[in-house]
């Protein structure tokens, strides 16, 4: 396989094997080492994406899609292992409490839109208080037949259903306040837990298909409902009491034991499937970004890119670097200059490190020198990628991204930003409604230096992105086709298309 091969095909994130848990490329040890690590309880995957050892939206939608489904896994099988969930929600919210601070000294980890009431670490604690009342060390299912709790449910399959579906609504909500700025972590979470209901619905209605074919009436009249049509089904299973539906037989018997002895884990595979399908589509998704972009720029055009929207951050080619590296495929040489991206420097920790691994010419530039770049005319085209669009077109992606833009309009140098429709979010009217991450002020004091380099008491104000408005942008580059202002109109198009 050539450079650039290997480089488009990387294997950030993936699936074990026996599907319980997620294998990802630790990003934040990159370039110096390349490690994978496993992400086999909730609180391994909480800190993975909190701690940015996967990041990139597309990325983080693919891992959150398959912690579900690991998750989903255990829970089939007797419950997550590791800390309880109570107790890892409870140390998460002290962590994320004590993150940063703002400049006038309150603490918080996200700024909210108009109508969410608090910060994350605030959502944390009320989630960690609710996962802890009542529970205990275990917070599994036992849907084996293991399990000592002799209530409803453990007689009631729909009821196991409805407790497994909202055990894994609350272990989604948990993932999606590591990252609250980037939609797509959101999107795959709650996908993954649409597919489950689905697949519940679909099995409510084929068994009262089955028990309304032909034979009903010996289970005591019409089935009027849902949790009718499960407790005949139970006391069937479990009492032992034979029941004959004529010319069903087969269909009857399938209904039983799908019911009895597998209540949720058709659940847990949909789950599965559902983020089999995200990964797949992601793939699609980039490759179409990375053609569309393409024709944006001509061989030999110099491009100015800011943090890494690259494999890494995605599944295949990227979205940002995808043009790049598809033109490289293909014989195309391209000058791309790199922002360094402060405080943690993705763009020359990784942006760079793919780029150089692919052959391509790059140049890493601390972020204040991107104006001489563009002044000198070296640069034809700025690609970024977006972690939330909004529905006018305001873009959040990582902090230093709206000052690209607002250099760029000066230098009358087009500026394009590209992501999948999955990061436009309709329901978000402007940029001002998008909450912006903050993070621990030991980023930009401490890290990557082996003393400190400000006094321990100064204070930091660290926003992990920055929203640049819609007016700076030339256009926006999604899987279904570029959109161009007004992007209240081209944006909601390519929603549509889906």
């Amino acid at each position: 396989m050539s450079e650039v091969g290997q480089i488009i095909n990387a294997d950030n994130v993936k699936l074990r094997e026996d599907g319980r848990a997620v294998i990802i490329i630790d990003q934040s040890l990159l370039p110096g080492e390349t490690k994978h690590i496993e992400l086999d309880t909730l609180e391994k995957m909480h800190d993975a994406i909190f701690h940015l050892r996967v990041r990139g939206a597309p990325a983080i939608g693919i891992c959150a899609a398959y912690c579900m489904a690991v998750l989903a896994a255990a829970e089939v099988s007797g419950g997550q292992s590791g800390r309880t969930l109570g107790a890892v929600c409870q140390a998460s919210s002290a962590m994320l409490g004590a993150a940063c601070q703002e400049p006038g000294g309150e603490s918080c980890v996200a700024r909210q839109g108009p109508g969410e009431a608090g910060s994350v670490a605030g959502a944390v604690g009320d989630f960690a208080a609710g996962a802890s009342a009542g529970d205990g060390s275990n917070h599994g299912l036992d849907i084996g037949g293991s399990g000592t709790d002799g209530g409803d449910e453990a007689r009631n399959p729909d009821r196991k259903s409805a407790v497994f579906l909202e055990k894994m609504e609350r272990y989604g909500e948990y993932l999606k306040s590591s990252r609250p700025t980037a939609v797509n972590l959101a999107w795959a979470v709650d996908r993954v837990l649409a597919a489950a209901q689905d697949a519940l619905q679909m099995d409510c209605s084929a068994r009262s298909t089955c028990i309304a074919g032909g034979g009903a009436d010996v289970l005591g009249g019409n089935v009027a409902g849902i949790d009718r049509t499960a407790e005949a089904h139970n006391n069937n299973a479990l009492g032992g009491r034979a029941v004959h539906v004529p010319g069903s037989d087969a269909a009857y018997a399938d209904c039983v034991q799908g019911v009895d002895h597998g209540c949720c884990t058709h659940l847990a595979e949909a789950i599965k499937q559902e983020a089999f399908e995200i990964h797949r589509e992601d793939i699609e998704m980039c490759r179409a970004i990375s053609e569309y972009g393409l024709t944006l720029v001509r061989d030999g055009d110099g491009i100015l890119t800011h943090c890494n929207a690259g494999p890494l951050a995605t599944s295949q080619y990227g979205t940002a670097l995808g043009p790049i590296l598809l033109g490289k495929e293909r014989g195309m040489d391209f000058k791309v200059f790199a922002d360094e991206t402060r405080p943690l420097l993705q763009g020359a920790r990784l942006t760079a490190y793919e780029l150089q691994k692919a052959g391509v010419d790059v140049t890493l530039i601390c972020d204040n020198m991107a104006s001489m770049v563009m002044k000198n005319g070296w640069v034809q085209a700025c690609f970024v990628g977006c972690d939330r669009v909004a529905a006018n077109g305001d873009t959040a992606n990582k902090i230093g991204t709206s000052g690209v833009a607002i250099l760029a309009k000066h230098y009358g140098i087009p500026f394009y930003v590209l992501g999948p429709v999955s990061t436009i979010d309709l329901n978000c009217t402007s940029g001002e409604e998008i909450p912006i991450e903050l993070r621990q002020p030991q980023e930009i004091k401490e890290k990557f230096y082996q003393t400190p380099m400000a006094l321990s008491d100064v204070k930091c104000y660290n926003p992990a992105f920055d929203v640049t408005d819609h007016r700076l942008i030339t256009a926006i580059v999604t899987d279904k086709g570029i959109c161009r202002p007004p992007f209240t109109e081209s944006l909601r198009r390519a929603k549509m298309m889906e």
